[in-house]
């Protein structure tokens, strides 16, 4: 039992905050010996400690539309996250190496770390991600669960951004590939 437990779990030795350990935990769970779990398998009673700070991206041919984002992270940016697309960096404000990971994980069917600097009204912060995908169809992934936390001295409580901030600019990324 615990050798398939071992198989199953996921590699966060690069995941410093224990809520995102937990969130890859509870997706490695799911995952079984798939490469990813579907969306039907994610039960927000089981991760409810982690809503806060998830988001749950549909994946789309020309980008990204978030489905849900929470408490935590409309805190931090200020406003909804829901329905808002990520798509095109110029039009939509946000980071191309950002979008390049998402598809990443996507095409690679692969779960990712993501560590960065933002650039903030506030001035430079720290944050931490990951990004896990989700299949409905056990093939293609059509959905990521994101999670996403402050990480150093950045404070998480109040907005760092405002809706007329200029486009999210990520800096020093550096992604780590778990291994599953």
């Amino acid at each position: 039992m615990a050798a398939a437990m071992a198989e199953q779990a996921a590699d966060t030795a690069g995941v410093a905050d224990v809520r995102l350990r937990e969130l890859v935990a509870y997706w490695a769970g799911l995952r079984g010996d798939r490469a990813a779990p579907p969306r039907a398998a994610l039960d927000p009673a089981g991760m409810l400690a982690l809503l806060p700070w998830v988001a749950l991206l549909d994946v789309q041919q020309d980008g990204f539309q978030l489905r849900l984002a929470g408490t935590a992270l409309e805190a931090i940016c200020g406003r909804s996250l829901t329905g808002v697309r990520l798509a095109q960096p110029a039009v939509d404000g946000i980071d191309p190496d950002l979008l390049d990971w998402l598809r990443h994980a996507c095409h690679a069917r692969v779960p990712l770390s993501l560590q960065a600097v933002v650039t903030t009204r506030r001035g430079p912060g720290r944050l931490q991600a990951v990004i896990l995908p989700l299949s409905s169809d056990g093939e293609s992934v059509d959905k990521l669960l994101c999670g996403c936390v402050p990480v150093g001295g950045m404070r998480s409580g109040g907005a760092l951004f405002r809706r007329d901030d200029p486009a999210l600019a990520l800096t020093n990324v550096t992604a780590i590939t778990l291994m599953v």
